[in-house]
């Protein structure tokens, strides 16, 4: 299936933000929404997390991996980049992957502050294990 929606890194915190997109199955439905956050450890490993819930509102697992800066055709850009890592289900079984590309765009601040924040766009696939 499908994954897409917002990518927003605040103006305040360079390498952090948040996530918010919907669930799409290979044929095109909505099965849910996506949400999470993304940042840097201690050890500048660039991580996110995130959970995914049915159209109906149910929780139904999570989404843990990592992300970083650039693309194969730009690799120092810092407007762009990728996040990728593994699904799981609500008994944290590891039931499938994810892969994604993201792009940032700089806007102006809200006039409360003069920093600009990055606010984008991710699009991606999904899959399943299958037995």
């Amino acid at each position: 299936g499908y994954l897409e929606g917002r990518w927003i890194r605040p103006a305040s915190v360079r390498g952090q933000g948040t996530f918010v997109g919907r669930w799409i199955s290979e044929d095109g439905l909505m099965l849910g929404h996506v949400r999470g956050h993304f940042g840097n450890r201690e050890d500048d490993v660039q991580v996110l997390f995130g959970k995914w819930i049915s159209v109906a509102g149910l929780f139904r697992g999570f989404l843990k991996g990592e992300w970083g800066y650039g693309t194969d055709d730009d690799p120092i850009a810092t407007d762009k980049g990728w996040l990728s890592g593994d699904i799981f289900n609500r008994e944290a079984v590891a039931v499938g992957e994810f892969d994604a590309n993201w792009v940032a765009r700089e806007r102006p601040g809200n006039g409360n502050n003069d920093r600009a924040a990055k606010h984008g766009y991710f699009r991606g696939q999904w899959s399943q294990n299958c037995e």
